[in-house]
Parts: C-alpha cells; sequence; structure tokens
C-alpha cells in the first residue's frame, strides 16, 4: 500500500504521522480480532474524513469488513440506517406494534453490526458526529457498550469545539470507558509546506509558505488554497521550488467559505463583516459599539460562531481562527461598506478612549485629500507610534503628508514630522530627499529651514561628507535672529563636521571660543560640544587623564539635553576612552545608557556608531565572538543607513577578529574593506588599524621582513599612530617583537621609545605603563618587564602576548616556568576565542614536550558552545526576550541574535522550546 500523503488526495494528512500511525495500529490489532473504540476530534476542515477514508482503505487491504456514514442527519433514523445500508442489509419498515422507534433502531442496527462483526471483524465508522442529534449519540453509546465482546473497531469522528454539548459528554464518557482519542490540531508548517508539495510537485518558496499559512494550518482550506492557485496559473515553478505570482485568493477559496457561511444566521453574518473590517483580532465590546448592539445582544451569535469553529480566544477577546476565513469576508463585502465600516470603526476607537494609532489605521483608509478629520488623527498617531515603531509612524507621517492641501496651514509641521519619523525609522535617504525638496521648493520659514538644514548636516556627517555638513551648519549660523536653541545644533553641526575631517585641531578654535564664553551661546549643548572636542584633542595628543576629564564634563553637560543627545552622544567618546584604558565595565555602561536612549527618541543615525563601537570595545575586552556580531550587524546598520563615516572603524574591527581566529584570508579582504571605505581625511584610528591588521598578516604569510614593510609609516612617524597605540595597547610591543624579528633593531628602538613618552606623560595609566614595559621588555630581553607588562595589562589579548614573550625569552634556560607562562597565555586565548593565537600557543608548547589535546573546540552539540553563547542560552531557557537577554549581559540586541543563529546551528534545534529542553538537560548533568 502506498504510504497515506504522497499523493494530493491524502495531502491534509501531511503532518499527522502519528495519528496515522495509531490509526493503522488500531486497525491491524482489529484484523488480529482486538476491536475498541478510536475517537477522531478535530475543528471543520482539519483531515477527519480523510482520516477514516484512510483508515477504510487499510481495512480493506487487511480483508476486515467496513462501514460508513455520515451524522449529519439529525433524525434518529438518518446516520444508523445508512450504516444499515452500507452493510448491505436496510432497517427495513418499521412494525406496527413498535411505540419507541429509538429501541426498534438500535435493537435492528444491533442485530445486523453482530451479524457482520461475527462472521469477520468490523470497522464502523462514524463522521460529522457533532451535527448528530442526542437520540443519534444515545444509540451509539448502548451500542458501543452492548458490543465490546465483538471483533469490532468504532471510528467516531466530530467537532468538539464548544465543551458541554452532547458530543462533547459522549466521548468524555467513551473516553472513560477506554476509547483512544487522536485530536487533529492545525497543521505545523512543516506539514503545511509538504502539503502545498503534494498538490503542486514543487516545495513553497517562503512568500508561498507564508500565504498558505493564512489557512490557519486547517488541511482542506490549504489544500483548496494550494489547488486553486494552480488551476488560476498563479503558482509558478521555477528552478525546483513553487513561487506565487500574485496573492489574490483562488475563487474556489472563495466558494468554499462562502458556502459554509451561506449556513449561518443573518445576525452571524453580520458580525463577520463588522469583525473582519476590525482586524484578525477584536474585542468583544469593540464588536457590540460598532453595530451599535450591548454585547449581551450579540451572545447567541457569538455562541453560534463558535460552535461553527470560525473565532478562538485571544488576548482578552477573539480572533478568526483562519485568517483565509477573514479575508474572503472582507473581499466580499463592497469597496463602498470597507470605507464605512473603517471610518466607523475609527470613529468607535476615538470615542472609547482607545489608541489615535488604532483609530488611524482604519480612518486612513477611506479619507480623502484635506480631510481634516482624518488628518488630526493621523497626527497624533503618527507622534504616539514614534518611540515604539517608527516604521509605522513613518508610514502614518507620509500617508498625512500625501493627504495634505498645499495651501493647508498645517503642512510644514507635517513635513518636519515626516521627516523626523523616516529618520527615526531608518528611511534615511527618503528623509534627506523631503528634507532637501522642502527647501528647494516650500520656501520654509527660518525655524523650519534651520530644522531640516540641521538634519541634513547630521545625515552629511554620517555620510562621510564633512564638507557638505559643514557648509550646512554655516548656513544656518548665518540666519540672523535664530534662536537659542536652533544656534546652538548648528554649533553642534559644525564641531561635528570639524571633527569629521580627521584632524580634530580643526575644531580646536571654535571650541576653545565657547569655553572661554567669547561665542553666542553658552548653552549646555554648545557646552558639551566644546568639551567634547577638546577632550578628543586631548586623547589624539596622549594626554589621557586629560581628555578623560574633558570628556566626563562633556557628558555632565548633556544630560537631560536633548539636543546634544541628538548630534554629539559624548558617552560614546568616553566610552572609548575608557576602553582603552581599561575600564571596561564603566565604557559598557555609557554604551549601553547611549544605545537605550537612541532607541528610545529613534535616534537611527547614531544606532550604527554605537553598535560598532560596541563591537570594538568587545574586541578590547577580549570577546572575540561578540565582537564579530556586533562588528558585521553594526557594518550592515551602517551600509542600510548610509552611514559610511563609521564602516572602517567596524571593517577593521572584523579584521581583526579575522587574524585572532587565524583567517588570514579573511583579514585580508576587511583589511582592503576597511581601506577603500577610507578617505584622506577620514579615521585615524580605522586607517592605523587596517594597516596593522595587513602588517600582521603579511608577517603570517612571508615572515617578518614583510610585516615591517607594510608598516613602515609607523616606525617613521610613531606620533601618527599614538590612537592606535593608546587603544591598542599590544600594538606597540607587536611593532617591536616584529622590527626584532626582522633583525632591525633601530626600528624597533624608536617604537619603544614612543612607547616610554607616552608612559612618562601618563605614569598612572595602567595599559600605557604596560605597553612600554612590553616593548622595553622585548628590546632588553628583560623577563621581569615582560611580566611586569602581563601583571599590567588590562586588555586580554595584550597580557596574554607578554606571557607568551616571557615564555620565550624563559624557555631558553628555564622550560618549566616557560610552559607555565604559555599554559597561562593559551588558556587566555582560548577564552578569548582567538583560535589562531591559540593553535601558535600549542606548537610552542609541543616543542617543549607539553602536549595541549584541548585543541579547537567541537563543532557542534553543548561542547561546542562558547561561555557567553551558554549564557545566552540559560537567559532565553529563563523565558527572557532576546532583549532582556541583551540588557542583562550588557549585551546589544543585534549580538544575541547572532549568538542565538549559532546557538541553534550548533545544537540542531528550531525553537526556542527545544533550545530550553536541551539547556535544561545540560544543566541536569553532573559536573
Amino acid at each position: 500500500m502506498a504510504e497515506v500523503g504522497s499523493s494530493p488526495a491524502f495531502a491534509p494528512l501531511r503532518g499527522r504521522d502519528t495519528e496515522i500511525a495509531l490509526l493503522h495500529r488500531r486497525t491491524r490489532m482489529l484484523a488480529d480480532g482486538e476491536g475498541g473504540v478510536l475517537l477522531v476530534a478535530g475543528a471543520s476542515g482539519t483531515g477527519k474524513t480523510r482520516m477514516l477514508v484512510d483508515a477504510l482503505v487499510v481495512a480493506t487491504t487487511l480483508g476486515v469488513a467496513t462501514s460508513r456514514a455520515s451524522a449529519g442527519d439529525q433524525h434518529l433514523l438518518g446516520p444508523l440506517a445508512a450504516l444499515a445500508q452500507d452493510l448491505g442489509e436496510p432497517l427495513g419498515p418499521q412494525p406496527p406494534t413498535v411505540t419507541d422507534p429509538r429501541f426498534w433502531v438500535t435493537d435492528r442496527l444491533r442485530a445486523i453490526v453482530e451479524s457482520n462483526a461475527s462472521r469477520a471483524p468490523l470497522l464502523v465508522a462514524l463522521d460529522d458526529m457533532q451535527l448528530a442529534g442526542p437520540e443519534t449519540l444515545n444509540a451509539i453509546r448502548t451500542l458501543v457498550a452492548e458490543m465490546d465482546s465483538y471483533p469490532l473497531l468504532w471510528l467516531l469522528a466530530g467537532s468538539l469545539a464548544t465543551p458541554g454539548t452532547p458530543l462533547d459528554r459522549l466521548f468524555a464518557a467513551l473516553r472513560e470507558a477506554g476509547a483512544v482519542e487522536v485530536e487533529l490540531t492545525a497543521l505545523p508548517t512543516a506539514a503545511i509546506a509538504a502539503v502545498i508539495q503534494d498538490v503542486v510537485g514543487a516545495p513553497p518558496d517562503r512568500q508561498l509558505l507564508e500565504f498558505a499559512e493564512g489557512a490557519g494550518g486547517n488541511p482542506e482550506l490549504v489544500v483548496e488554497l494550494a489547488e486553486g492557485l494552480q488551476d488560476e496559473g498563479v503558482i509558478e515553478v521555477r528552478d525546483g521550488v513553487a513561487r506565487l505570482a500574485s496573492e489574490t485568493l483562488p475563487r474556489r477559496v472563495h466558494v468554499i467559505v462562502a458556502r459554509r457561511l451561506g449556513r449561518l444566521s443573518p445576525d452571524l453574518r453580520r458580525m463577520l463583516a463588522v469583525a473582519a473590517a476590525l482586524g484578525r483580532s477584536f474585542s468583544v465590546d469593540e464588536l457590540a459599539d460598532v453595530l451599535d448592539e450591548p454585547p449581551g445582544r450579540l451572545l447567541p451569535a457569538l455562541q453560534e460562531a463558535q460552535d461553527a469553529g470560525l473565532f478562538v480566544p485571544h488576548d482578552h477577546g477573539l480572533a478568526f481562527r483562519h485568517e483565509l476565513v477573514r479575508t474572503v469576508v472582507y473581499e466580499g463585502l463592497a469597496e463602498s461598506i470597507r470605507l464605512a465600516l473603517h471610518r466607523q470603526i475609527g470613529t468607535v476607537l476615538l470615542r472609547r478612549g482607545g489608541s489615535a494609532a488604532a483609530a488611524a489605521r482604519h480612518m486612513v483608509r477611506g479619507a480623502r485629500r484635506g480631510d481634516r478629520e482624518v488628518l488630526a488623527v493621523l497626527d497624533d498617531a503618527s507622534r504616539e507610534l514614534l518611540s515604539s515603531s517608527p516604521p509605522s509612524a513613518a508610514e502614518l507621517a507620509v500617508r498625512a503628508l500625501e493627504l495634505t492641501e498645499t495651501s493647508d496651514e498645517g503642512r510644514l509641521r507635517r513635513i518636519l514630522a515626516a521627516v523626523d519619523a523616516l529618520m527615526a525609522a531608518r528611511r534615511v535617504g527618503e528623509a534627506a530627499d523631503l528634507a532637501r525638496a522642502t527647501l528647494s521648493n516650500d520656501e520654509p520659514g527660518p525655524d523650519a529651514a534651520a530644522r531640516l538644514r540641521l538634519t541634513l548636516s547630521t545625515l552629511d556627517f554620517m555620510a562621510a561628507r564633512p564638507d557638505a555638513a559643514l557648509a550646512d551648519a554655516d548656513q544656518v549660523l548665518a540666519v540672523p535672529d535664530l534662536d537659542e536653541e536652533r544656534h546652538a545644533g548648528a554649533e553642534l553641526a559644525q564641531l561635528m563636521a570639524l571633527m569629521a575631517t580627521g584632524d580634530v585641531s580643526e575644531a580646536r578654535g571654535p571650541a576653545e571660543a565657547m569655553l572661554a564664553g567669547s561665542g553666542r551661546s553658552t548653552s549646555a549643548s554648545s557646552l558639551a560640544g566644546a568639551f567634547t572636542v577638546m577632550g578628543s584633542i586631548a586623547w589624539s595628543e596622549a594626554r589621557v587623564a586629560h581628555a578623560i576629564g574633558l570628556l566626563r564634563a562633556a557628558v555632565h553637560r548633556s544630560e537631560g539635553d536633548p539636543e546634544t543627545t541628538r548630534r554629539l552622544h559624548p558617552r560614546q567618546s568616553l566610552a572609548m576612552v575608557l576602553g582603552a584604558t581599561g575600564n571596561f565595565k564603566e565604557a559598557e555602561a555609557l554604551l549601553g545608557e547611549d544605545r537605550r536612549e537612541i532607541e528610545r527618541r529613534g535616534d537611527s543615525a547614531w544606532l550604527a556608531p554605537v553598535v560598532i563601537r560596541q563591537a570594538f570595545l568587545h574586541l578590547s575586552c577580549g570577546r572575540v565572538l561578540d565582537a564579530e556580531a556586533d562588528a558585521g550587524s553594526g557594518l550592515a546598520l551602517a551600509q542600510e543607513l548610509g552611514c559610511l563615516l563609521f564602516v572602517p572603524l567596524a571593517a577593521a574591527t572584523l579584521a581583526v577578529v579575522a587574524v585572532l581566529r587565524g583567517d588570514l584570508a579573511l583579514a585580508t579582504q576587511r583589511a582592503t574593506d576597511a581601506r577603500t571605505a577610507l578617505s584622506a581625511r577620514e579615521s585615524p584610528l580605522s586607517a592605523a588599524l587596517a594597516t596593522w591588521v595587513s602588517a600582521r598578516v603579511a608577517y603570517g604569510l612571508h615572515g617578518p621582513v614583510e610585516g615591517v614593510e607594510a608598516i613602515s609609516e609607523a616606525y617613521a612617524n610613531p606620533g601618527s599612530f599614538s590612537r592606535l597605540f593608546l587603544e591598542e595597547p599590544g600594538c606597540a610591543p607587536w611593532l617591536v617583537r616584529t622590527a626584532l624579528a626582522a633583525g632591525d633593531r633601530q626600528r624597533a628602538e624608536i617604537v619603544a621609545a614612543a612607547a616610554e613618552t607616552f608612559a612618562t606623560a601618563n605614569r598612572d595609566v595602567s595599559p600605557v605603563v604596560a605597553s612600554c614595559n612590553h616593548a622595553r621588555g622585548l628590546m632588553d630581553g628583560d623577563g621581569a618587564a615582560l611580566d611586569a607588562a602581563a601583571a599590567g595589562h588590562r586588555h586580554p589579548w595584550a597580557r596574554a602576548s607578554a606571557l607568551e614573550d616571557s615564555g620565550v625569552l624563559l624557555a631558553t634556560h628555564d622550560r618549566d616556568a616557560a610552559s607555565e607562562r604559555f599554559g597561562t597565555a593559551l588558556r587566555d586565548y582560548e577564552h578569548m576565542g582567538a583560535d589562531g593565537e591559540a593553535e601558535r600557543i600549542r606548537s610552542r608548547l609541543r616543542r617543549l614536550g607539553v602536549l595541549r589535546t584541548r585543541g579547537r573546540r567541537p563543532v557542534t552539540g553543548w561542547d561546542s558552545l562558547t561561555e557567553t553563547e551558554r549564557r545566552v542560552s540559560r537567559l532565553i531557557a529563563q523565558s527572557l526576550t532576546n532583549a532582556q537577554a541583551a540588557e542583562r549581559m550588557f549585551l546589544s540586541r543585534h549580538t544575541v541574535d547572532f549568538h542565538l543563529r549559532q546557538i541553534f546551528r550548533k545544537l540542531n534545534v528550531r525553537s526556542r522550546v527545544e533550545l530550553t529542553r536541551v539547556t535544561i538537560d545540560q544543566d541536569r548533568e553532573p559536573g
């Protein structure tokens, strides 16, 4: 016998493997003489009838006699007479002496069934039992109880949509007596895909599958949908995959749903029309208000809907069980009726004091240009959604602008609102286009023009166009009688543009004037900007403590000032400096606080920078995989938003990650990406970082001489690499080590002297002093200096490098001490996820006769997870959302998303439920 579900005729049984196996087993048991009762429950269209047909097919192949009928006839004689007829022995005429036909029918059917079951095993299938009357149900209960000694299997199928019905009570009684029940629930996604493949002959793509999921997992509707789409030529198969050419529902789906709905009462059909306009889910109170009926009057129709399986409980209201049913009902309404309903629903929602956003989604459907009532609702809704759902806010703001007459006095206000909403929704290009078009065509007043130019200045700054950003800011500053807030914003924009040129000293003059009080503005925004500029200049000059003090002052001045937060974000600048000096916890807290502020304000232009800077901080902290996750997501965000100013840092960070993991080919590509994104005036840190990565790759592939030549500028002019020396304390020692390996002591001494100069000016900054000790220890072969460097380094990679260098020095005369240093360095590298560095240490240990068998992590399974991935798994197992887990771990949401994808792949799980089960099982294991 062919496998059930392998052809379109049995497609609705896809995903019912367990139920089918049970059905087949009970049928085989019947063939061996063991009877019983098998109950099949499920909503209309879930495949109950197909299950019965399959059972009859299996029974026939096994030589089992069968009888099948539908209980759709409420009259007692209907279904029972049909069973008798199917068994070849009609009930015949009722004798005139019979006073109660119920007993006669039951006795007559018992005799017929008994006669058949005594000759051979018998399967009796009765479908649609939810439509049977109480007399039929009582008769079946009696027959089942009285004939349990025969090789007789009763297969009873019906819908149990409403608890407490006669059928529900019958099934409960039969279960208590030993009946086995099969409940057919909605098909899972994989089964829906299999049904479509059975029907159309190819697996569906994501769009077609999502469209089919609108059937709510109802097999009959899924089959009708797939067959209808195929018959109407809406499905095309390309490259072995079924694709959707149109999302129009097939006519046959309309027909089958309309046929079902035609059996409903007029009151329920009226209710369904309103419910379909309300949406997939709705509250009973909303439904009653739109129908202008008290809720109590709706109870009969609601009960009828529940009995028909149309609605299911949802939150504090109801929802359509099948989206396709709602779509058919909605599309069946005339366009004028739909628009009137949506207008009425929006009005009702506002009258009830509900959300303007919910009302706007309805009212906008029937809105006409210049409709002031609708425009007022859209304005309120866009403001309401700006922080919680920027994409929705942008859609409503743009729609409001489209509906606004050119002469409307509120048009300019709506333009500004649309620009802000588009920015928050990451539709940066559209925001810029609208701002430029308004400046060119609408002749906005001075204040509005200043707002738009400052927005453009920020976007030009982010897009690595400092000249354009500066021109926008200068135009605003040139406006006479500009109010204080706009003037302060323009000064900030000017400072940002000057800093983006790559030479922060250009911003020194304006910043000093602000701090001296000689400029026009003395607002918190202006002072915060001036402190940020001066702090950045101090940092570039390696005056670390002074830089930290100035940047702390900038953060303090910016607290509670939205203008500074929107345009400058001094917390990020301070976090970068603190991360470089090893104050990782405070740096992480600052970035986390700034990220939350950005998300709360919808300031999407600054989202990519904070994620990319978080990635670089991860790298400093020795969290290589976290750095890779945030740098990757930050790079994608930056490219999406046109935030090109920070692309080099993201690419350079990914390049360092690749080096640490031992993938030199990828590191080369990433370093090339970083250099391609750079221009002569942008990001000295990123430029230096990319050059250093290229030098490390050259050393790894070709040796120390090529490594030195690849970064010869750092030896010729160490001052040009001061930012890198400060933010990567292991860089100067690496340069010294590489020059020594190349036999070039002169170049090595130049870098060691530069490190000493930095340390002399920053004696209280541990990482700077450690970097100096590390470089000098390499120059002088001084083990004590190297050990002091390892103790002073706060950056894990720099510390492990110092331990490795100490081990190399000791290996010539103290193998045990060398092994101890190498072992500690190896643990540090492994903990970081720096597989390439760890492999080099293992080679050193092997040369000392020490074998380390751990090697690389397994590719799959719990042991393949990093410590961070295990923490993520445990938080998800506690039912935390990704955002909550990110908050708990001081990670970005993007990092947690990345780790979850890795975890799912490594553990071969497909859901959070499966992950929770695996995590709990692992934590239960001893050790």
